[in-house]
């Protein structure tokens, strides 16, 4: 059986994922080996279905970035900056309708925008 043209609710017909690097050579390696890199996601709408209790979301994208800085002054420790759905984007994951089962329905949504800091070190 081909279910190649066959929506199922709550899927996403299409997922993208997209990243470049960017080797920040003007950086002296003496300082660390540093690095600049991009990426953008995208997932196309959900169909719904109401006897399922599963609602349409529609499709969205977001984007973020990180700077890393690996071998920091010639040691083992790395740091890196990063930010996720930069531009702030408020997007719903899913939806469903739980009224019958267990009294609520709610919405699942994506994460704001987030940023942070990340130390390791390799041993």
């Amino acid at each position: 059986m081909d279910l190649a043209s066959v929506e199922f609710a709550g899927v996403p017909r299409t997922t993208f994922n997209a990243s470049a690097t960017l080797e920040l050579s003007f950086i002296p390696e003496t300082f660390a080996k540093a690095g600049l890199s991009a990426n953008y996601s995208y997932r196309s709408r959900t169909k719904g279905l109401a006897i399922q209790g599963i609602y349409e979301t529609p499709s969205f994208g977001t984007y973020g970035g990180r700077l890393t800085l690996d071998e920091l002054f010639d040691s083992q420790f790395s740091l890196a900056f990063w930010a996720a759905n930069l531009g702030n984007k408020h997007y719903k994951l899913y939806c469903g309708d739980n009224l019958n089962s267990i009294g609520y329905a709610a919405c699942k949504w994506g994460d704001p925008r987030t940023y942070g800091m990340t130390a390791s070190v390799k041993f």
